[in-house]
């Protein structure tokens, strides 16, 4: 980056010219210097505005979070004029609906005394009075250049890099959140504090394969405000793009030869075509002034589908490199991915996951009333009952991670700030003290988040949480999926949902396996306490694990022949093996990897417990219990290694020294 050629007494000179005598005498005490190398201008205050587009909007100066300029920006300072700071420029595309709104239009204010529809302009009719002048007291114009060459590819690994280390939650914020159903949701009700990321949710894809605002007469002011509101708080705001709806949506070429073709699929169906929607995604994203892009693609599920979506995903990561190399900004990109072990190889992860600055897991709606049976929204274990004992966010972490080699620090696990239900539920116990769990169901429970004439039973964690003081409902948890639900014997209603205590549980989960951090659907579905959102920023706490391993000393190899060993059925129906091991010995640990007939199930390393339990003794010792991911057989045969390597890493099993083994016996298994 090149340091502004124009000396200090050109500078003040220049502010000078065209001002009035009092102006220039406040600019010259102000002394407001550009400083291209640092980004910033010197001298800003409190007093002052600034505007980035030629004066169309103006932005207060509220401290030094404001006095960043990046990449190549023209800088306009003003003196602070509250009434433009609390205006608005016309927008000719835009309606008005609220009386005594007040914008910007050929240099005056104007109000509205009624709804005013798209096209109608200040002063064309009676709707618009005028009032005043527009007075911008001017204090100078700075130019600001980006980074070059190398320094500019080194500054874009720098951020991010940055990015790659940060422990995230990302909270999606659905566009359509500000209406009743969901209790008016506008973006001053974000807890901003608790969240590195927000999503807005969603800009869509039309007919022509390029992308748009959904909610037209909302969405506009929606984005500007959450620009601002993020920008203050230090909130990376992005923009998803798609969403369940607009994915699965026949947009081009309907039942043409027999096949539906939709939204992601058309836009994406030739080169020509992925160019031009990853141009118009771009465009978006710069428009409303976003940080990053999210693809919500829902969801490949073919081969063809696969290489769409990669070159989607490549297309999109060299245009935001190229741009942020014009303007000294590291624009990130994030892909909401499927929960569904048998869809993944379709998100090409070889590929894709290393141009992704975080993998979005959604790691709900595993269980519906699109299902004829019961089951649970968002387990984090499987259930023995479960028809497919992969629908659980541990197993679904699992395949991401060592199936297919994504990084944990890349993938984030999502938590549901809602809950499904079904009707027509019975009261009879498949498991003993949990009516209802993996009984028949009907989708005749109509949801608060459901549409006219949906009955998907899905409603939002503040309502669940009322709904279960009331003495009709009762709430149970069962203890292998660590999940809670509801059931209403005279309604014959039941309800899968997430709690303050899975919350936690899950936020313990994300914490101990060192996955990167949590996507939460959606924000709007807490309390007005944030009671939720308290605990998942939890996370924004916590060092991250790779910190962690690089702080942490090295680990050592005494004490292994203490580490005592047992093999028992736990009260919670699974069998477990229970390590019980010094509390110095396990933070000390290196790789220590537990098996069942050669198929891995969890293990210890450096004070930290991977797909097991952690509990700490009085005797100052550690019992990590790590639950058989199947029910085992007499005659299976156990194995706990010494190995090397980190967890998620491969290793040479030739190297692995066997500190214990054994086979299942009837006792066991009692």
């Amino acid at each position: 980056m090149k340091l502004n050629k124009i000396t200090l007494g050109l500078i003040v000179a220049s502010c000078a010219i065209a001002f009035s005598a009092n102006a220039a005498l406040q600019n010259f005490e102000i002394k407001l210097i550009p400083d291209d190398s640092l980004n910033i201008i010197h001298g800003l205050k409190e007093s002052h505005m600034f505007s980035t587009d030629g004066g169309a909007t103006w932005q207060a100066y509220t401290g030094k979070e404001d006095n960043k300029f990046l990449g190549s920006v023209e800088v306009q300072v003003a003196e602070l004029n509250n009434k433009i700071i609390n205006s608005v420029t016309y927008d000719e595309n835009a309606s008005y609906a609220t009386p005594g709104t007040v914008v910007i239009y050929d240099g005056y204010f104007w109000t509205n005394s009624w709804f005013a529809n798209p096209g109608e302009k200040p002063g064309s009719n009676a709707v618009w009075a005028r009032g005043e002048a527009v007075n911008v007291v001017s204090l100078g114009t700075f130019k600001f250049t980006p980074f070059k060459g190398q320094q500019a590819i080194d500054y874009q690994k720098k951020l991010k890099q940055a990015v790659a280390a940060q422990r995230k939650v990302i909270g999606y914020y659905p566009e359509w959140g500000v209406y009743e159903a969901h209790d008016y949701f506008t973006p001053e009700k974000v807890a901003y504090d608790q969240i590195s990321h927000l999503n807005y949710g969603f800009a869509v894809l039309n007919k022509d394969g390029v992308v748009e605002t959904h909610d037209t007469w909302k969405g506009p002011e929606l984005m500007k405000d959450i620009a601002k509101r993020t920008k203050k708080a230090g909130v990376v705001n992005m923009i998803s793009i798609g969403g369940y709806t607009n994915s699965q949506l026949c947009v081009m070429n309907c039942d043409q030869n027999g096949k539906e073709v939709k939204a992601f699929q058309a836009a994406t169906s030739t080169p020509e075509k992925v160019e031009r929607l990853a141009n118009s995604i771009i465009n978006h994203m710069v428009t409303w002034k976003f940080d990053g892009v999210d693809i919500d693609w829902e969801y490949p599920t073919s081969e063809q589908e696969a290489q769409q979506y990669t070159q989607l995903i490549k297309s999109l990561r060299t245009k935001l490199d190229d741009l942020g190399k014009q303007n000294d900004r590291y624009y990130q990109l994030s892909s909401a991915v499927t929960a569904n072990h048998n869809h993944i190889k379709y998100l090409n992860p070889a590929e894709t996951a290393p141009l992704l600055d975080s993998v979005n897991v959604m790691t709900y709606d595993y269980h519906g009333a699109f299902d004829p049976i019961t089951g649970h929204n968002s387990p984090l274990y499987s259930n023995y009952n479960d028809v497919d004992q992969k629908f659980n966010i541990d197993s679904t972490m699992r395949e991401y991670n060592l199936q297919w080699n994504i990084p944990k620090s890349k993938l984030l696990v999502g938590l549901s700030w809602y809950g499904r239900a079904w009707g027509d539920v019975e009261g009879s116990e498949k498991i003993t003290g949990m009516p209802g769990l993996f009984n028949s169901g009907s989708a005749t429970v109509h949801g608060i988040w459901d549409d006219k004439d949906e009955y998907t039973g899905t409603t939002p964690y503040s309502a669940l949480k009322q709904m279960a003081l009331d003495k009709q409902f009762q709430r149970f948890w069962d203890a292998q999926a660590h999940v809670p639900y509801l059931y209403n014997a005279s309604l014959q209603h039941f309800y899968s949902y997430d709690d303050a205590q899975s919350i936690q549980e899950k936020v313990n989960y994300i914490d101990s396996e060192g996955y990167g951090g949590a996507i939460i659907w959606d924000l709007s579905g807490d309390t007005q306490d944030h009671e939720l959102g308290a605990i998942s920023a939890k996370l924004l706490s916590q060092e991250n694990e790779q910190e962690q391993e690089q702080e942490q000393e090295q680990a050592q190899k005494e004490g292994l022949e203490n580490i005592k060993y047992e093999i028992a059925r736990q009260p919670n129906g699974r069998v477990a093996i229970k390590s019980t091991v010094h509390n110095k010995t396990y933070n000390d640990l290196n790789r220590v990897m537990f098996y069942i007939n050669g198929f891995y199930e969890g293990e210890m390393y450096k004070g930290k417990a991977y797909y097991s339990y952690k509990t700490v003794n009085n005797d100052n010792s550690v019992t990590i219990k790590t639950n058989f991911k199947k029910e085992p057989k007499v005659g299976d045969v156990v194995k706990v290694v010494l190995a090397e390597g980190k967890p998620g890493q491969s290793r040479n099993v030739k190297n692995d020294k066997v500190l214990y083994q054994t086979s299942i016996t009837k006792d066991m298994l009692k």
